[in-house]
């Protein structure tokens, strides 16, 4: 089913604030029982595949390019993750304060 994503994203690190916003055409699928928001991310001139697993209690991100992104954000825990760069691999932990996740099949 096709869709449009308009997507803001917030990172903060050392005091520092970045802000990232995405007005996107996509797909939601379902597949085997799983929900997932599909589409491609442009950005700087790049284009990034962009796919999120919809589940209740967790939410699945995975992005592909330069910058690899598999992130599991879930409420019961914090979940570790390597985030890939251009400089290299950093290891993180990914800790979910607020997580709501709504839609409508």
């Amino acid at each position: 089913m096709p869709v449009h994503i308009q997507l803001t994203t917030t990172m903060e690190q050392d005091g520092q604030r970045d802000q990232y916003h995405f007005d996107e055409q996509g797909q939601f699928v379902e597949l085997n029982g799983k929900y997932y928001l599909r589409y491609q991310e442009h950005q700087d001139g790049t284009t990034t595949p962009v796919q999120f697993r919809l589940g209740t209690d967790q939410l699945h991100l995975r992005r592909s390019g330069i910058r690899e992104t598999d992130f599991e954000f879930q409420l019961s825990a914090p979940t570790k993750t390597r985030y890939r760069t251009e400089y290299g691999i950093i290891g993180m932990l990914v800790t979910t304060n607020r997580l709501a996740v709504e839609f409508d099949p």
